[in-house]
């Protein structure tokens, strides 16, 4: 009998464990390490959580290549969302930093299309690895709350709140079949309705 008590004590303390929520790490004085390429800094998973804490609201991030054609058609709706509720806006790139002809040919197509975009590129490390394939699927799985689907596609909105709390990760399953590949209908339906809250 006492064995069956204890273990339920045990049971019920590790359930309220598990529903207890995630605390944001609060960064210090948290400042971003520069990239080998001048204009990217260097990021974890992590840096985009602390990022989002410093803004006033919601933060929007975006993961780009500049080989990925949808990443190139959907970079200016990304933008105008941003603009239009007042977020600070980050493009992620998802390259090998030492590859700096793809990430330097990169920054300039970005800085091109706008001036303003603050741009990220995931680190190597042992965790992303070097491997753009590889390096977009871990951080996905990183990034993605489980309450939504991990697909480690790209073109991705993420959108992140004060709290540290991821709200959004688009995928390709995002788009409605009868609006074709229209990332305007998409941002209508799955992120204004989380920047309206």
């Amino acid at each position: 009998m006492k064995k069956t008590l204890l273990l339920l004590l045990l049971l019920i303390t590790a359930i309220s464990f598990g529903q207890a929520t995630e605390t944001p790490i609060k960064p210090k004085s948290y400042t971003l390490e520069r990239s080998k390429s001048p204009n990217a800094f260097r990021v974890e998973g992590q840096d985009l959580k602390n990022l989002a804490y410093n803004a006033k609201g919601k933060a929007l991030f975006y993961t780009f290549g500049v080989w990925c054609g949808p990443c190139r058609e959907h970079l200016p709706a990304a933008y105008k969302l941003a603009k239009d509720y007042d977020m600070p806006f980050y493009v992620v790139l998802v390259e090998d930093e030492d590859d700096l002809n793809n990430v330097n040919g990169a920054v300039s197509y970005l800085h091109e299309f706008a001036k303003d975009i603050k741009v990220l590129i995931l680190k190597n490390n042992d965790f992303y690895g070097t491997i753009r394939r590889k390096k977009n699927k871990n951080f996905v799985k990183e990034i993605t709350p489980p309450e939504l689907e991990v697909i480690d596609d790209y073109s991705k909105f993420i959108l992140i709140d004060k709290s540290q709390k991821v709200l959004m990760v688009t995928t390709w399953k995002d788009y409605n079949k009868a609006d074709g590949r229209d990332v305007n209908k998409m941002i209508e339906r799955r992120l204004l309705p989380l920047l309206k809250e």
